[in-house]
């Protein structure tokens, strides 16, 4: 739920480790543009699990080239109760439309929003460099952002062994 315990009154972009999101930010309504027909959310839809991001742009090579090693670590969070994906798409230079985005690789993307629109990247201060993975705590404070894909699975267990021990 996005109780207004868990964010901050006070929106103090781009976010560093550790700090905790405005509730604007948390309350802020985004459509995803995959799949189609999915229902708008907020990050505060996802208050008490741990948030993985994957940004993305989809004319940066990078991008398509990890999409095998993102579904293998997808595959081992999706069905986790306690874990949300997210994939932001930085739509730029290509044709290619979020639904072909989304079905790229041997999986589905879970979500899809076009961040075009909504300009999450500049809460945590990226202006290029893609692919990044963001992560957001249980609590919903910023907690990490990486381009190592190899980070990855570290973060998330990091995180859900802090909210296992709380």
């Amino acid at each position: 739920d996005g109780s207004s315990n868990n964010c901050s009154s006070v929106s103090n972009r781009p976010y560093i480790n550790g700090d905790q999101l405005s509730c604007d930010d948390i309350n802020s309504s985004f459509n995803s543009c995959y799949p189609s027909g999915c229902d708008g959310f907020s990050l505060a839809d996802f208050s008490g699990r741990v948030i993985w991001i994957s940004y993305e742009e989809d004319w940066w090579g990078s991008c398509y080239d990890e999409i095998p090693e993102v579904e293998d670590i997808m595959l081992e969070y999706i069905n986790n109760p306690n874990v949300a994906i997210i994939n932001f798409l930085a739509d730029g230079a290509t044709p290619k439309t979020c639904e072909d985005w989304g079905e790229e690789g041997a999986i589905n993307f879970p979500i899809i929003v076009d961040d075009q629109i909504y300009g999450l990247s500049s809460w945590f201060g990226i202006t290029w460099l893609s692919p990044r993975h963001i992560f957001i705590d249980h609590e919903l404070k910023y907690y990490a952002i990486t381009n190592d894909l190899n980070d990855v699975d570290s973060i998330i267990e990091e995180m859900l062994e802090n909210l296992e021990s709380e």
